[in-house]
């Protein structure tokens, strides 16, 4: 009878244990399904990080892009500091034809008053030449 009674006792406790152990299991089961789902959320927000970074990153312009840019801007900047060049050889030409034209006006002007002086000189000293 004790015997009966030991195995009777050690059967209860092998039971208890068991419930005891499988309580633990499934408790921890739901640990590990809370944490998978956990990291789940975690990599979703990082992969959505991470295709925002690919998005942006496909509208950054690259280093080959700006180089070319860079170039074809300098390319053109030359092309306008020639043009201005041209624009300022024009000008400076164009007052000095102005500045010319001026300066021959104001010679032919001087030339007549000159011309016009002496012919008042000789008649003035004709007149009085012939009346003396």
């Amino acid at each position: 009878m004790m015997i009966q009674l030991e195995m009777t006792r050690l059967g209860e406790r092998f039971l208890a244990v068991e419930k005891s152990t499988q309580a633990a299991f499934d408790n921890s089961q739901r640990a590990i399904d809370k944490a998978d789902i956990a990291t789940e959320k975690r990599f979703e927000g990082v992969n959505e990080f991470r295709s925002a970074l690919a998005d942006q990153a496909s509208n950054f312009v690259t280093r080959n892009d700006l180089t070319a840019l860079s170039e074809k801007m300098e390319v053109q900047i030359e092309r306008l500091r020639q043009d201005l060049d041209a624009l300022a050889k024009r000008a400076d030409l164009h007052q000095g034809k102005e500045a010319g034209a001026k300066i021959t006006w104001g010679s032919v002007v001087a030339i007549i008053a000159a011309i016009g002086t002496l012919v008042g000189i000789i008649v003035v000293t004709g007149t009085y030449l012939s009346t003396h």
